[in-house]
């Protein structure tokens, strides 16, 4: 008998859904990603580079100005840069697309952006999509 396991009630932080854009890098792999899921410990990418479980990877998100800054500015902000590393890696593939778990190796700090979209988040009751814009 098969026992499915709820890997929520496992996770240390919650997690929110989002689709913001994201730069992730590494000594030989650079690639623009969509990040699907966001917490303080962690993140869930899709990307249709090829990365290694236990890899170091550097993760720049890209958030809408309007979140940063509290005006009606438009466009997307480049944040800091956060270090994790691959801790999940899916077994399937959409076109092509793969889906990792980054599990961050620090807490975010307000440069990272990931303090800011989690705020708005839960300052909003509906689901949060911000526009998505793939910023090369």
């Amino acid at each position: 008998m098969a026992i499915l396991q709820n890997f929520d009630e496992n996770r240390k932080t919650k997690r929110f859904d989002v689709a913001v854009p994201a730069q992730v890098t590494s000594f030989e792999f650079s690639e623009l990603v969509r990040v699907h899921d966001l917490s303080r410990g962690g993140c869930r990418i899709s990307s249709e580079g090829s990365l290694s479980l236990d890899k170091i990877v550097h993760l720049e998100l890209y958030i809408p100005k309007l979140i940063h800054n509290n005006r009606k500015s438009k466009g997307l902000m480049k944040c800091g840069m956060i270090s994790g590393k691959i801790a999940y890696c899916s077994q399937w593939q959409l076109g092509g697309i793969k889906q990792y778990g980054i599990q961050f190796l620090s807490s975010p700090i307000e440069s990272h952006g990931i303090p800011k979209i989690i705020r708005e988040i839960q300052r909003n009751t509906e689901r949060y999509r911000p526009v998505m814009r793939w910023v090369a």
